[in-house]
């Protein structure tokens, strides 16, 4: 078993650059730790969406109150 499989924080403390370097190389260098580096760079292209809570909470009320609508 992998140590990111038998530690639940192995994750956490990878994103976190908590772990040894000679963990992280061992990690990064693995064909899980590949695989793991692809998604975080795919996440960082992400954007997050405009959205205001508080528009979207009045037009949510309004629909409550006037289901018709």
């Amino acid at each position: 078993m992998k140590d990111w499989e038998q530690d639940d924080t192995f994750l956490s403390k990878w994103l976190n650059n908590e772990l040894s370097q000679a963990d992280k190389e061992a990690f990064e260098n693995s064909e899980d730790g590949i695989e793991f580096l692809k998604l975080v760079a795919a996440g960082e292209n992400l954007e997050d969406p405009d959205y205001d809570v508080c528009a979207d909470l009045e037009q949510l009320k309004g629909r409550i109150t006037n289901p018709a609508h």
